[in-house]
């Protein structure tokens, strides 16, 4: 979507197999203690799309950055997109030479570049609907357009599962705020229930709503 920005990071040519080894000692020592202070959501957050996305090849980290902030724009909310990408520099700090002030504006600029790429992709009355959107309702829209865009082993496109827990965690709100946010697409025609979800109870496991994207999708593409 935009070009690699440079980075400074510890690469293969200027770091030993010993630098590299107390180092990734460190950062996982970093993570082990992050997870002691933060909410189970984002941890989840962080593990979903960071940490089971990334190949831990640290000579191309700039590249890794990006392809995270590509990923996150659609997947999480733009608060909790940021928080994990802090988090992100905030684990992986023994491979970076930059600051997290120069970390956080690479990121907010790639941030901005993925953001005008896809209203580019919005067709024009989707557009004008989106722009007057609250932020948490953006980043519902996105979230539901993304999920729709893709088929799964129960439901092809445009049908697609979301709970609002899942929801809340993705943004970072109360699942009674993720709900009243659904309902408002809902209202306003961008989405449709087809199968209502049930909560978890003794003996029952909890199910996902089933719902439907009523508008334009986005072509996938893979994030390399």
């Amino acid at each position: 979507i935009t070009e690699s920005i440079c980075y400074n990071y510890i690469t293969s040519n200027d770091s030993s197999p010993l630098t590299r080894m107390k180092a990734l000692k460190e950062s996982k020592e970093r993570y082990e203690e992050w997870k002691t202070t933060t909410p189970n959501h984002v941890i989840k957050n962080y593990e979903t799309y960071i940490e089971r996305d990334s190949d831990m090849d640290f000579s191309i980290r700039n590249h890794e950055l990006i392809r995270h902030t590509t990923v996150l724009y659609t997947m999480v909310g733009t608060d909790m997109a940021e928080k994990l990408v802090r988090a992100f520099y905030h684990i992986n700090k023994p491979f970076f030479h930059a600051d997290i002030h120069q970390h956080m504006k690479e990121f907010s600029s790639h941030y901005e570049a993925v953001k005008k790429s896809y209203l580019s992709g919005l067709p024009k009355d989707e557009l004008e609907f989106y722009q007057v959107l609250p932020s948490l309702l953006q980043d519902t829209f996105r979230i539901c357009r993304d999920l729709a865009s893709f088929e799964d082993e129960n439901y092809s496109p445009p049908l697609f599962h979301l709970s609002y827990q899942e929801l809340a965690n993705r943004i970072g709100i109360r699942c009674q705020e993720a709900q009243r946010l659904m309902n408002k697409l809902k209202t306003v025609g961008f989405v449709s229930m087809k199968k209502k979800g049930q909560k978890y109870k003794a003996g029952r496991r909890s199910k996902a709503s089933v719902w439907k994207w009523n508008y334009s999708l986005p072509i996938t593409q893979e994030v390399f």
